[in-house]
């Protein structure tokens, strides 16, 4: 005889149908199962009920988020390289950069955004702005 899995969610669901009053004769009848089994189940639903409520996160949940933060720290780690090396090739090439404030920035298409204080609003630009020569 094949031994049968029971997920989780079923067996809660069964035991909850014997604490709600169905008589469990009837219970292990319908879903072929030894009344052992049953009183084992519902020993080890009362046993661990108060994790239900106890907020703490899922190991399952903890990997997932964990991963995540795994790949999103590559991803921030990436572009930070690639930052850099654009900054330098910038600067190799004689351009100037800064925070947009006060001078333009490097790269086909970059557009700088600054405060203006006069017109109180932002003021995009896409000047370039080479460093002098000496």
């Amino acid at each position: 005889m094949k031994k049968r899995t029971w997920d989780l969610k079923m067996k809660a669901e069964i035991v909850l149908e014997g604490l709600s009053g169905k008589p469990v004769s009837e219970i292990c009848s319908q879903y072929q199962i030894s009344q052992d089994q049953y009183y084992q189940w519902r020993d080890k639903l009362s046993a661990e009920a108060h994790r239900a409520f106890d907020g703490k996160m899922k190991g399952a949940e903890v990997s997932r988020l964990k991963a995540k933060n795994q790949r999103l720290q590559q991803i921030i780690g990436a572009l930070t390289v690639e930052l850099k090396k654009a900054r330098t090739s910038c600067e190799a090439a004689g351009f100037a950069i800064g925070s947009g404030s006060e001078r333009g920035g490097c790269g086909a298409g970059v557009k700088n955004e600054r405060w203006d204080k006069n017109r109180r609003s932002v003021v995009t630009s896409s000047i370039f702005h080479r460093k002098e020569m000496l």
